[in-house]
Order: C-alpha cells, then sequence, then structure tokens
C-alpha cells in the first residue's frame, strides 16, 4: 500500500557525504534489512504514480458539450414526430463520437504505465555491508546504490562517491551529451538537475565510471515522479474544443429563442396548441446540425489519410484542426532543427588555419579506435570525420606506446607515442583544463610563452564557446622513454590547435523555418542544452528570434504573470527541466496562443500533453508517442509544415459547413416566424421540414472533399463564435428575402393551396441553400477562380434535382406534396440566379468590411 510520507524537502546536493548520513539515518554500509522494511512501510514502495479511472466516469464526460445535448434533444424530438430513421442516425452519431472520443481519453492511462514500466527493474544496493540486488520497489530513502556502466538510476540520489562517472540526463534535461558527475557538495540555493553534478535521478542511465549514491527520494517525489504525475494528468481543454463547446452554446441560444417565439406566435394566431408544439420542435430539429459530428468525422479522417501519405500520422483525429489553426510551434533543438549527432566542423592552429596536424593528434589521443567500443560521443565525432576525409592514413606516422584515460577530474586524457624517432606526450581534452597545463604555444610556426599569450588564447576559446561550439584544445611536449607514464607528466605542454565541434543543423531546417513563417506559425526553442550552442543553431536556420535567451534558473524566479511577458517577448529558452517547459507552453496558452509542442524524450511528455496539439517523432521514447496526439515519421520541421498545411485544408472545409448551416437554418427559421404571422396554416408540415433537413444535409456531406482557396492556407484560424454569429445575421435575413419573395408569387400569382404553398416554398428553400454553398465557399469568385469539388458540384444538384422531381412522385404525396405548375419553374430558375448573384455582393461587402475591422483591431 502506498503511504506517501515524503521526506520534508532539503537541499541534499549542500551536504556533505557524512551529513546526509546523518540527515537519513544511515551509513555506508547502508540500512539494516529491518529498517529497510521500516521505512518501506512508512514511505511506500519506489514506484510511480498511478491514477485508477473509473471507465464509466470517462464515458459520461465525453457527454458534456452543449451541441452534444442539443442533438440528443433532436433525437428525442424526431423518434416523436415519428422520423425513427433520423432519430437513429442522429444518435448513432453519437454514439460513434461519444466511442472515439472514450478510447482516445482512456488512452492517456498508459502514458503513466509506459513511464512505470521504464524503472521496473532491479537495483544493487548496501544492506548491512553486504551488496544485494533487490526489486527497485523495494528502495527507501537511506538506501546506499552502487551505480556502474549501463545502470539505470532507479532513484534520485545524492553521490557519495563517484569515479569517472558519467550519466545521460536527456530524458530530464534534454542535454544530448552526457553529464559528468562527482561528490563534491555544491553551494546552490536552490537546486535543478541540469545543475546538480553531484546528483543522480530516477530513470537517467550511467553511461561511464562508477559510484555510490544516497537514495534521497523515491516514486512520485522524485523528480521522473513528478514528470510522471503531470504526464497522467488529464489533458486540457484545447482551442478547437474551446471554440466547438463555444459554438454550441451561441446556437442553443438562438434555437432556444426562436422556437420557443414559433411556438407562442402559432399558438395564439391557430389556437392549435398540439400542432404548435410538433411544428416549432420539428423547425428547433432542422436549425440543429445534427451532422455536423459526421461531417467533421469524415472531414478529420480524409485529413488524416492526406497527412499519412506526408509521412504524418495522426493519433487522435481532432488534433488535426488544432494543427492547422497552431500560431506557435515549441520545438527542441536537438534532432529537430539539428542532426542530433555531434560533428567536427573545425580543426586549427593557433593561427585560426584548418590543420591536419591538430586533427592527426586528436585522432591519435583519442579513445575511438577500431578495436574497441566508445561511450565518449566526442570522440566518436573526431574518428568519424577523419575517417571520411581519410585523415585515418596519418596514423601510420605514430606508434602507441601508452595511454593515460580521461577522467573528469583532469578533464584531459593522453597518449605517448613515438613519431620521427622522438617520443610525444601527447593530450587533449577540454580547453581550460588543457592551456592550464600547457607552458607555451605554437604560433606562426614558433614556440611562445604561454604567459604571453594565454589572455589572447583563453578570450578565443570563450568567442568559440559563445559561438556555440564545443572546443577541445590538443597540446603536445616532447618525453623522455621510461618504463610507466602518469598524470604528473602532463605538464610544460605546448598548446597546438582546438577543435570545434558542433550538433550541425538540418540542411532542411532553414527552408522549413521559413515555411513555417509563411504559414504564420511563430517558433520558440524549448530546450536543456545551454544558450551559446541553442542561439548558434537559432542563427544559422535563420530563426528571427526576438528578445534574449531566458534560462531555467531566471524562469523558476518569475511569477505566472511575468512569464506572460517573457514567453512573449523571448523565443529561446534554455537549459529548462521538464517543469520549466510546461511552464512556457501554459504560459503561451494563456495569452490565448494555439500552441503545438514538439518533443521526442520522456522529459517531454507533460508538455506534450499541455499542448493543444503535441507532436512527437517515431523514433522518440514511447512515452511521448502515447503523450503525442500527431506523430512525424521524420524528425523535420519540413514535415511538420505539410501537415499544418493539410490541418488547415481539413479546418476551412469544416467552417464551410458552420457557415452554410447556421446561415441556412436560420433564415429558414426567421422565415418560419413571419410566415407565421400571415399564414392560416402550416408553411411546412413537421415531416417536410424533416425531409428537408435530411436533403440538405446529404448535399452538404461531401463538402470535406472540397478544394481549398491557398489564401486560406496563409495564416493560422480560430473558431470565432463572433464572426459565426454576424455571418448568421447577414447571410440569413438574405436567404428570408427570397423566401419572403416565394411566399408572395405563390399566394397571389400562383393562388396556392396550402398544400401547394409547402410544395413551392419546399422547393425554392432546397434550392437556395443548397445552391448557395458554390459562393459561400470561397472568397473569391466562385467556379471560375475558385473551383469545387466534383462530388460537392455532383451532390448539390442531385439533391436539388430530387427535390424538384419529388412532388411529381408517389412518395411526394406521402410527404403531402403535390406537383407544381411548370410556370413556377421559371420563377425558381429566375430567383436562384439573381439569390446567388446577391449573395455574392453581400459577401464581397461583408468579407471587405471585416478584413478593414481585422486590420484596425475592432473585428
Amino acid at each position: 500500500m502506498r503511504v506517501n510520507k515524503a521526506l520534508p524537502a532539503f537541499d541534499y546536493w549542500r551536504l556533505t557525504p557524512p551529513q546526509l548520513y546523518s540527515k537519513l539515518s544511515t551509513k555506508p554500509a547502508g540500512l539494516s534489512e529491518k529498517e529497510a522494511s521500516s521505512r518501506l512501510a512508512s514511505h511506500g514502495p519506489n514506484e510511480l504514480p498511478g491514477k485508477r479511472v473509473a471507465a464509466w466516469e470517462v464515458w459520461v464526460r465525453q457527454f458534456k458539450s452543449p451541441l452534444i445535448w442539443m442533438l440528443a434533444a433532436a433525437s428525442i424530438v424526431a423518434a416523436l414526430l415519428g422520423d425513427v430513421v433520423d432519430a437513429a442516425i442522429i444518435l448513432a452519431i453519437l454514439l460513434l463520437s461519444g466511442v472515439l472520443s472514450f478510447y482516445d481519453e482512456y488512452r492517456s492511462e498508459r502514458t503513466v504505465e509506459e513511464l512505470a514500466r521504464r524503472v521496473s527493474f532491479k537495483a544493487v544496493v548496501m544492506r548491512e555491508g553486504v551488496r544485494r540486488e533487490i526489486p527497485v520497489r523495494e528502495l527507501v530513502p537511506g538506501d546506499i546504490v552502487v551505480l556502474s556502466p549501463g545502470s539505470v538510476v532507479p532513484a534520485d540520489l545524492r553521490l557519495a562517491e563517484a569515479e569517472n562517472l558519467e550519466v545521460n540526463e536527456a530524458t530530464l534535461t534534454g542535454e544530448s551529451l552526457p553529464a559528468v558527475k562527482h561528490a563534491r557538495i555544491l553551494k546552490l540555493v536552490r537546486g535543478l538537475p541540469s545543475q546538480l553534478a553531484n546528483c543522480a535521478f530516477m530513470g537517467t542511465v550511467v553511461v561511464s565510471g562508477d559510484g555510490l549514491g544516497v537514495v534521497v527520494s523515491t516514486g512520485g517525489d522524485t523528480q521522473f515522479g513528478q514528470i510522471a504525475r503531470e504526464a497522467g494528468r488529464k489533458r486540457p481543454v484545447t482551442e478547437f474544443e474551446r471554440g466547438l463547446s463555444s459554438f454550441g452554446s451561441m446556437l442553443m441560444r438562438v434555437i432556444l429563442v426562436l422556437t420557443l417565439t414559433i411556438l407562442v406566435v402559432n399558438s395564439l394566431l391557430r389556437h392549435n396548441y398540439l400542432e404548435s408544439l410538433l411544428f416549432a420542435l420539428a423547425v428547433a430539429v432542422g436549425l440543429i446540425p445534427e451532422l455536423l459530428p459526421a461531417v467533421l468525422t469524415v472531414n478529420l479522417s480524409k485529413g488524416a489519410r492526406e497527412m499519412a501519405r506526408k509521412n504524418v500520422v495522426v493519433r487522435r483525429l481532432s488534433s488535426i484542426e488544432d494543427f492547422g489553426n497552431m500560431d506557435t510551434l515549441c520545438t527542441d533543438k536537438t534532432g529537430t532543427l539539428t542532426e542530433g549527432t555531434v560533428v567536427v566542423i573545425h580543426h586549427l592552429d593557433l593561427d585560426g588555419k584548418e590543420s591536419r596536424e591538430v586533427l592527426a593528434c586528436s585522432v591519435v589521443c583519442n579513445s575511438a579506435r577500431e578495436d574497441r567500443k566508445t561511450t565518449n560521443p566526442l570522440d566518436a565525432a573526431i574518428w568519424e570525420h577523419a575517417t571520411r576525409s581519410g585523415a585515418l592514413s596519418m596514423l601510420r606516422h605514430f606508434s602507441r606506446i601508452a595511454d593515460l584515460p580521461f577522467d573528469y577530474e583532469r578533464k584531459r586524457m593522453s597518449t605517448v607515442v613515438r613519431k620521427d624517432g622522438k617520443t610525444l606526450l601527447l593530450t587533449k581534452g577540454a580547453a581550460d583544463s588543457v592551456m592550464a597545463v600547457c607552458s607555451h604555444a605554437r604560433l606562426n610556426g614558433r614556440e611562445v610563452e604561454m604567459g604571453r599569450v594565454r589572455a589572447k588564447l583563453h578570450e578565443r576559446f570563450v568567442n568559440y564557446s559563445n559561438e556555440g561550439y564545443r572546443v577541445l584544445a590538443v597540446a603536445e611536449r616532447p618525453i623522455a622513454k621510461k618504463a610507466r607514464y602518469t598524470e604528473s607528466d602532463e605538464r610544460k605542454l605546448t598548446l597546438v590547435g582546438f577543435i570545434l565541434l558542433l550538433d550541425p543543423p538540418k540542411h532542411d531546417a532553414k527552408a522549413s523555418v521559413l515555411s513555417l513563417h509563411e504559414l504564420g506559425v511563430g517558433l520558440k526553442i524549448l530546450t536543456g542544452d545551454n544558450e551559446h550552442v541553442t542561439m548558434k543553431v537559432a542563427s544559422e536556420v535563420g530563426l528571427q528570434f526576438a528578445g534574449s535567451p531566458v534560462l531555467g534558473a531566471e524562469i523558476e524566479k518569475m511569477n505566472d504573470a511575468q512569464l506572460r511577458k517573457a514567453v512573449e517577448a523571448n523565443d529561446v529558452f534554455a537549459r529548462l527541466t521538464p517543469a520549466q517547459k510546461l511552464r512556457v507552453v501554459g504560459a503561451l496558452r494563456a495569452n490565448g496562443r494555439v500552441v503545438g509542442f514538439l518533443g521526442d524524450g520522456v522529459n517531454d511528455a507533460p508538455a506534450l500533453r499541455a499542448a493543444d496539439v503535441g507532436v512527437s517523432v517515431e523514433g522518440g521514447v514511447d512515452a511521448a508517442k502515447e503523450a503525442a496526439d500527431i506523430v512525424l515519421l521524420h524528425k523535420s520541421l519540413h514535415v511538420l509544415a505539410t501537415g499544418v498545411s493539410e490541418g488547415r485544408r481539413v479546418f476551412s472545409n469544416t467552417l464551410k459547413y458552420v457557415y452554410m448551416m447556421v446561415s441556412s437554418n436560420f433564415g429558414n427559421m426567421f422565415s418560419v416566424v413571419g410566415a407565421s404571422f400571415f399564414l392560416k396554416f402550416l408553411p411546412m408540415t413537421p415531416s417536410q421540414i424533416l425531409l428537408n433537413n435530411a436533403l440538405y444535409d446529404i448535399s452538404e456531406l461531401t463538402i470535406p472533399t472540397d478544394n481549398v482557396d491557398p489564401a486560406e492556407l496563409k495564416r493560422p484560424r480560430k473558431w470565432d463564435t463572433k464572426f459565426i454569429r454576424k455571418f448568421m445575421l447577414v447571410f440569413g435575413p438574405l436567404s428570408s428575402i427570397y423566401d419572403f419573395l416565394t411566399f408572395g408569387v405563390l399566394l397571389f400569382v400562383f393562388n396556392a393551396t396550402p398544400a401547394l404553398f409547402q410544395t413551392g416554398w419546399f422547393v425554392e428553400s432546397i434550392a437556395t441553400q443548397t445552391m448557395v454553398i458554390f459562393v459561400l465557399r470561397t472568397h473569391g469568385s466562385p467556379f471560375w477562380k475558385s473551383r469545387p469539388s466534383n462530388a460537392l458540384i455532383l451532390s448539390s444538384f442531385a439533391v436539388v434535382a430530387a427535390a424538384i422531381a419529388l412532388p411529381f412522385t408517389p412518395l411526394g404525396a406521402v410527404f403531402g406534396f403535390v406537383p407544381l405548375p411548370l410556370e413556377y419553374f421559371a420563377f425558381l430558375a429566375v430567383a436562384v440566379l439573381t439569390y446567388l448573384g446577391l449573395v455574392e455582393f453581400a459577401k464581397r461587402r461583408f468579407y471587405a468590411q471585416y478584413e478593414a475591422n481585422r486590420l484596425s483591431g475592432r473585428a
């Protein structure tokens, strides 16, 4: 049973090992079995926090949207009116939508499960002076853990001993190179994982060296546990979901007001309350967009297939909309903007010229040889560079005598060789460490005293570092032959040059950044790497970044309001922890941004879930892919840019259906209210209204196949309920003008009976509201400048033809229709053409005014 009794927080990195033993009531020989059992009962097992959510709770949450309530009500009303087929269709759509949403939300539990699997192994500990292997879940604070190469760190540890210890902390920090560890105390007031060189954290991996660590935190109290807790939280409402909910609420209010108006007017004028109630309910069903979930699903599924062809796999369908609407992308640097591997860029002598001699020394003094494996990526990069450039042939001039291996106290390594009859000591390592043991420097072919040029060379090293390079220095000196060489021989060396390494930008990174910029997507770099490397990469890929780098330590001191300002003013954030990445994403969303987050490590899982759309890559860890909404088959911003365009295509077609539905349905209801004041009969029967609605929906089902204007893809868009309401109030009454014109023609020209009136309005209503899609689907000129898809053309004309033919068939009589006089169709043709022309004129004025208001800030 998990007791969750956490230790009081304390700065364990500031304590010496003896002080830590005292604080945790332990000793170098480890805990006794009795004490370990007692602590296990008190603190609980060392496992990541889990959560159990009842399936029924997740299922109920899928039906909280106002739009869902309206659809459910529409299903009930349709059934009461005798339209069982329509009721069944609506219910089936609701259930399908609920099942898909349920699966998506319930699947999020796998994220925490995946994180838990990463630490489900055994650990070597000291218990009563004896090394024992125990299940990781049995570790407790105060246990002494033994670390060796390949070990996965099983809990958060304060190191008591560290010998050449190097740990890969990419899961926590995103830093691609291993972190050097030691056991000395640190004076930091506030410790962040990237700064705590005397600690090792759960889930990280020992690359080389050995160590002993005292367990200071277990389970959910560890840094890794905090990531798991954040990754397992319920996904926040995305921008698309929030907009859809707002649209549903607005529509519900409109339906309620108009339905009550129709009910009251018809009841007062006709005094047939049951007939008025059924009519009002039928009109309400006609206004409800019952096919919106179906159109969304078809639209999103088509988009997902298109994106899959472009190496973008969609795991959560609704994320496509957010993907297209994204205006800010937060991304790591390593492997996204860069190749993800360190390579040699320059091998320079002290005169700043490329030098084969410097490269030769660095290849000879190197742990990466063909006869042994290496875990040092810098040595491996030098070896690979020499292989590609043909420089390995220089090795034949050297005869190796002895090695002085690298260690993290000296931060350098040395090799003794014979060359041209001379014995030489070659040294390579961190630039400041190597320069510290140099007495001379080779400049312009001469050896000069280091004291005269040390400041100048140190400044050069700092400049290289500030440019983002990893800098190694190479030195040498003649040495006498002897039986044994030691670290004390590394003295009075002559500095000969620098090796500059870099994780280079991808070849398409610059073009990809430009593509995103042209799409209106701002890029922000969130990385655990240092700011100098990050800024170097940012400038090389052409990122026009704002402000200066913001470091994790600075974010830690900011409150939420300060951070919201900082994320708008700056584009580069370095040395971040997972929690800080999460805060940056949250601050951007709080500012109204639609945020995408691209990450592939366990440390990225919380931010992936917190973003409007989380994007991972096929090569990422399972936890990151589980937390993501979209997975790229290639880690490239170019692939991402193509996916954004497809997302916008999907969203544009979704909005077409919404605009058509709200304008035509609102117009119909407005016409019904007006007709109720002067007609002594219903303008359409409830069954005719439901049939009208069904035919219209059939014509709209092909909208997902429609072509999208290039202008619609240029910038991100959001659900804008205010804009939709304006659209409805402008174009709805326009259709009513032609409805009232039709009423007049039917009553005063054709002296229509109730059946003829209902038939004539039914046909005119279908014809106008269906054909107007060709005008409203584009901001430009219909057909000749913006061609609709063949499927949309076919479905629209087929539905209009069916409506015209229906009164002449036996089925028409079932719905109460009668044949229309041929003269009526001449009026209908004129009405449809002039209506489309009026809408085209109004559309141009509407969008011109809206764009002017948008630019002036009044939209």
